[in-house]
């Protein structure tokens, strides 16, 4: 109930645009005897701090919900519970544009969402979203942990938020209602959902699709309606928020991956003392770790329940067919940083690590 009362408390506040939101609580504990007798005073206990983490656009349930359950649990265990963590999920404060604003401004303190929502703060994010850069997990892994995720991560400095670290979204698969997807032929026609971003309409665009921008919260109405066609998303997202109920056919294209930052509000990070950054810090990584191999490990049994459902799956889809109708995003991608050298960075990165 309580918990109730402080997610309705937080989004009014979000509404509203305020910035003041509880973050500490004195746990000084109770003196015993006479509270008049000075030596019977005891030494003040240390301030426990309370971090306010929501998982925008995400169920509890989901394996990006339970990246951020496991943030909260390490904390508390690292910090010997001296830093707590109140976590809320997918739109319990509100829509996530209005969760963004809110970390901007201090009343929520850390928050994981999708790329797209932050490119007008640092462009060069998208990066990692443009089509067939990966082939699987260990290179992306590596790529986030390494040069290209910590140079991104720098371009959020004066932004008011600190990028922390990358949980998975995951490797992207198409699912439709209209037809089976084998290669980059059956996808021309096609209206599909994407999420609201230049590269990702470039992307779809060169590919033949007719894309259609549109917020996560919507697509299910629109694809149960015949307003779009298909959509395409990690496979944890499209097994935990059921669109496999509004489609009838899934194709493990993998054509893009989509990662999910975390971020943190600037001003309570620099609050913090060193051992309380070291702790928060490490914790963000641990579960970011946990949650990148727990999306890995759920992949192969979605797969399985959604086929069991009733979708026709195609495992195998020609991935290479779709390669030669990059070049649009990478052209939109390229003209919106003024050259091609971030692009080229994080390719050669990649080379360098098959």
């Amino acid at each position: 109930m309580m918990k109730k009362l402080l997610a309705l408390m937080l989004s009014l506040i979000v509404v509203l645009g305020l910035s003041a939101c509880g973050g500490s609580k004195d746990t000084t504990p109770a003196v015993d005897g006479d509270t008049n007798a000075k030596t019977n005073e005891p030494a003040e206990a240390e301030e426990v701090i309370t971090l306010v983490s929501t998982q925008a656009g995400s169920t509890a349930d989901s394996v990006l919900g339970q990246g951020t359950t496991k943030f909260e649990e390490l904390l508390e265990e690292y910090s010997g519970g001296l830093i707590q963590v109140e976590s809320y999920y997918d739109t319990e404060l509100g829509g996530i544009d209005s969760q963004l604003e809110a970390v901007m401004t201090g009343s929520i303190d850390v928050c994981c969402l999708g790329p797209s929502y932050l490119s007008g703060y640092v462009p060069e994010i998208q990066v990692f979203d443009l089509p067939f850069l990966f082939d699987d997990y260990d290179q992306i892994n590596a790529t986030l942990d390494g040069d290209p995720g910590q140079y991104i991560a720098s371009k959020f400095e004066g932004s008011g938020v600190k990028l922390m670290t990358y949980f998975h979204s995951g490797l992207r698969s198409i699912t439709n209602s209209s037809n089976q997807i084998n290669s980059v032929e059956d996808v021309k026609g096609i209206k599909i959902r994407v999420a609201p971003s230049e590269t990702q309409l470039a992307t779809w665009e060169g590919f033949g699709a007719i894309p259609m921008a549109m917020a996560s919260s919507e697509t299910f109405t629109a694809l149960q309606q015949g307003t779009i066609d298909a959509q395409e998303n990690g496979l944890t997202y499209i097994y935990s928020s059921k669109i496999y109920e509004a489609q009838k056919y899934l194709s493990l294209t993998k054509h893009s991956y989509t990662s999910m930052p975390v971020i943190m509000n600037q001003n309570k990070w620099d609050s913090l003392t060193e051992q309380q950054q070291e702790w928060v810090q490490k914790a963000l990584t641990d579960a970011a770790n946990w949650q990148r191999q727990a999306t890995a490990d759920a992949e192969e049994q979605i797969v399985n329940d959604i086929e069991a459902y009733g979708l026709e799956v195609n495992r195998d889809p020609d991935r290479e067919s779709f390669k030669p109708y990059t070049q649009a995003a990478y052209d939109v991608f390229n003209k919106a940083m003024g050259s091609d050298e971030i692009l080229k960075m994080v390719q050669d990165y990649v080379a360098n690590l098959k």
